[in-house]
């Protein structure tokens, strides 16, 4: 790769232009105005201890069962001082047998790993040992495994069903309390105990006859009362995250009251303002939290919206006084100042707000937009908290953002938008992607081109190769909870 050094010395014995190639940099990127991380920390604050992955209890009963077993095989070979690592890959074998079986019954199964499986699939057998065998463990690791951190691994631990075991470094052990859960499964599986899969450590061959015959013995949906009950009891149980506590409670009054657990409803249902309805402390809590991180999700998907309407309209280089203009007279009025314009009623709550949002960003014109922008704005103004909770202040506070435009009430709507344009959107969006751009050259690891707008003379310019972008709300972890409640049976579907 070339050196600034070289590049400067081409440059500087060029007689004429030439044709560069093609930029081998795709565009990509999430989050960006890198407003989510601050969404993340407020779902903390209701439903702490889970993500938006691990939504059924099957998978944290077999990968903690898969450890015991890995370290009872460890002790009955003598090996008491057997490295991590050596049950490390026994989990991983397990992991992969159990997700194997459930894709072979039932492939729309919903665990991770479809397509990594894919080959195994198709072959029909497979070695647990090997090069290719190690490979697959360090493509799964951090991606498609159970225990990846993107899936099942840190609720696993969060929620008590694994804890680490002092006396083996890096090694896993069971949590207090949840025994009688594995101990369950455990039962279900016996007649297949003796198989080399389930029997020794180290390298095995398993086939696809072997994987089907085993499939309904921990089949995704079949708990035993056991797995229920210990997961009902370390999500909102006695010595359960009392704010994780707070939300479930809240969840189930909500669920409780509402003709259907559709999850939008259930969404919108447990958004009603604190102090509407009779509730104690910890649901009046939970309420309060659940209904500012449902804010905080509005303010970042209108200036992500915003950040999309404006690169869909830079067909050609502009300046920011030409998309306010065109902004404003979608939005319904023409320059009024900032307390006027923000003086319109929501109408709705914040979560049918960010529906309306995406309707209108994932539109074809989005014409739209802008209205539905401005009653966003003055929900978020109204709703901001009084302080900031420890936010990152490059993350875009809420609490700064109001202050923003409290300072602008006496001005024009056209500045505070020129102020949101420049400062919230293209500002945030340059900081982030450069920042994270340096990062990616850093490590080495990904090129991805995360800048979509430039400043050109002629104003904004979109950078080559880019997109709008159809931005989403950030899944906020309710369908997890509702899943996990229901086949906890703190949750009935009617």
């Amino acid at each position: 790769m070339a050196t600034m050094g070289d590049l400067i010395a081409a440059a500087r014995e060029a007689t004429e232009a030439r044709r560069t190639a093609a930029s081998q940099i795709k565009p990509g990127g999430v989050d960006p105005l890198g407003l989510r991380a601050i969404n993340f920390d407020l779902m903390d604050r209701v439903f702490p201890g889970v993500n938006n992955v691990a939504r059924h209890i099957r998978p944290f009963v077999v990968v903690t069962w898969a450890w015991r077993r890995a370290a009872q095989l460890a002790a009955r070979s003598g090996m008491h001082q057997v490295a991590a690592e050596i049950l490390q890959d026994f989990v991983d074998r397990i992991e992969v047998i159990f997700v194997w079986s459930q894709f072979a019954s039932n492939p729309s199964t919903d665990l991770p790993g479809r397509d990594v499986l894919a080959p195994i699939l198709a072959n029909g057998i497979y070695e647990f040992g090997g090069a290719e065998w190690t490979t697959r463990r360090n493509v799964r690791e951090l991606s498609t495994a159970l225990s990846a951190p993107i899936n099942y691994g840190p609720a696993t631990r969060s929620l008590g069903w694994l804890t680490p075991d002092l006396l083996h470094s890096g090694a896993l052990k069971l949590g207090s309390g949840v025994a009688r859960a594995i101990d369950a499964l455990e039962e279900r599986l016996r007649p297949h105990l003796g198989h080399e899969a389930f029997s020794q450590l180290g390298p095995v061959i398993v086939t696809e006859l072997d994987v089907k015959a085993w499939s309904g013995a921990w089949a995704l949906d079949d708990l035993a009362p056991d797995e229920r009950e210990v997961m009902a009891d370390l999500l909102a149980g006695p010595a359960a995250n009392a704010a994780r506590r707070n939300g479930l409670e809240l969840l189930i009054q909500t669920c409780s009251a509402s003709a259907t657990l559709e999850e939008a409803n259930v969404r919108r249902a447990m958004c009603a303002l604190p102090g509407s309805l009779p509730a104690s402390e910890g649901v009046s809590s939970a309420t309060a939290a659940w209904r500012t991180l449902q804010v905080r999700q509005l303010f970042r998907l209108a200036l992500e919206g915003l950040f999309s309407w404006c690169v869909a309209k830079l067909d050609a280089p502009m300046h920011t006084e030409r998309l306010v203009a065109m902004f404003l007279k979608s939005a319904g009025e023409d320059d009024p100042d900032v307390q006027t314009w923000l003086d319109v009623p929501p109408e709705t709550g914040p979560v049918e707000l960010m529906e309306e949002l995406q309707a209108c960003v994932w539109s074809e014109d989005r014409e739209a937009f802008p209205a539905v922008f401005r009653r966003a704005m003055a929900l978020c103004v109204a709703e901001a908290p009084e302080t900031p909770a420890g936010e990152s202040l490059d993350r875009l506070p809420l609490t700064v953002a109001a202050r923003d435009v409290r300072m602008r009430l006496d001005a024009s709507s056209a500045s505070l938008m020129t102020h949101v344009i420049e400062a919230w959107v293209f500002g945030q969006h340059v900081y982030w992607s450069v920042g994270r751009g340096l990062a990616d050259a850093r490590s080495g690891r990904r090129r991805l081109l995360r800048l979509r707008v430039v400043l050109e003379e002629g104003g904004w310019a979109r950078s080559p190769g880019a997109q709008p972008g159809l931005p989403n709300a950030t899944p906020d972890r309710l369908a997890t909870m509702l899943s996990l409640a229901t086949e906890a049976g703190l949750v009935v579907r009617q």
